[in-house]
């Protein structure tokens, strides 16, 4: 069955046979599974310790949200990587970098000064 492209949601995927326009469409628990357990995946991997500058620029080449690329860009500033050390990696600026990541991306913690 041949449906107009305006009346089906999705162009790269054959409606079902028994689709019909003004049908809402469901996604199976199995796909939705699938979705959350990828990007759990993606959270650890941003989240390991030998995560790095290149590993950013892999994962924001797939066009992953900002949240999720901000969980790599804190675990690189917990390890001193400059802002323009993250926007290289991402093909920015520093200030671009630091503009969109600055107020998700938490801080090392401050380190004690014996004085």
């Amino acid at each position: 069955m041949s449906t107009p492209d305006d009346t089906w949601p999705y162009s790269n995927v054959e409606p079902a046979a028994n689709w019909r326009p003004g049908q809402k469409v469901r996604m199976r628990k199995s796909v939705a599974h699938t979705i959350t357990g990828a990007m759990s995946m993606l959270r650890s991997a941003a989240a390991r310790a030998d995560f790095d500058l290149p590993d950013l620029g892999e994962l924001a080449a797939l066009g992953l949200p900002t949240e999720l690329l901000a969980i790599g860009v804190t675990n690189l500033r917990r390890r001193h990587h400059s802002w323009a050390e993250i926007g290289d990696a991402l093909g920015t600026s520093r200030e671009a970098a630091y503009q969109r990541f600055n107020r998700l991306a938490t801080y090392p913690p401050p380190v004690a000064v014996d004085g």
